[in-house]
């Protein structure tokens, strides 16, 4: 094959990849509008204004598209605390970071993070253990934080899971009523939280980390 062969291979490949990605992302509206046992090919196939064949082409089955989804969004939340979180800050800052990361995931990326919220019922399906693994680290990063700011006397001893689960609880439900024509603007909304996390957990608000 010559130059030009493999150019064109290559233009076709990442014409594909973007359009794989693309059926991805709205294949997450529709799981976020619908839930996970409600979506259908056909519905996917409706949004992006695709036959149901077409789906096909780029996606063997319907399982796959879910799956994918899930995968894409358990490791999109996992890379934005990862890359905001320093590590060898002390456990109040890395409160912090984590809370600013969690809800600019959540609001930024708003039909995977409504998807991710879907998830308990599923996990049991062995297609998602990946998914399952990727959301154990998620919360294991928040757990840390928790148990260090208690070893290091910074925040109030006390059960680490059900604080987690609590902190998880009040953030996750912001994408059902904060948009983009809310009056507060995300700044403050994340200024807000991170009040009311460091409260919660007994270390009190900060004004600037």
């Amino acid at each position: 094959m010559g130059v030009r062969g493999k150019d064109i291979r290559g233009y076709r490949q990442r014409r594909e990849a973007r359009r794989r990605q693309e059926i991805l992302r709205q294949a997450a509206y529709v799981l976020a509008e619908q839930g996970y046992h409600g979506v259908t090919l056909e519905a996917i196939a409706t949004r992006l204004e695709m036959t149901k064949g077409s789906l096909y082409y780029y996606f063997p089955d319907k399982q796959e598209i879910l799956s994918l989804v899930l995968q894409h969004g358990a490791q999109a939340a996992l890379d934005f605390v990862v890359k905001a979180i320093g590590p060898e800050e002390p456990a109040n800052v890395r409160l912090c970071q984590w809370v600013d990361a969690h809800i600019r995931f959540i609001c930024r990326e708003m039909p995977f993070s409504v998807t991710l919220l879907q998830t308990e019922s599923i996990l049991d399906n062995p297609a998602h253990e990946k998914v399952e693994q990727m959301l154990y680290q998620y919360e294991r990063i928040l757990d840390t934080i928790l148990e260090d700011g208690m070893a290091q006397g910074q925040f109030v001893t006390a059960p680490v899971r059900p604080t987690r689960n609590f902190i998880l609880g009040s953030l996750n439900w912001i994408p059902r009523w904060y948009g983009d024509d809310e009056a507060m603007p995300l700044d403050e909304l994340i200024s807000l939280y991170r009040d009311h996390v460091l409260r919660v957990v007994g270390y009190g608000p900060v004004d600037k980390v």
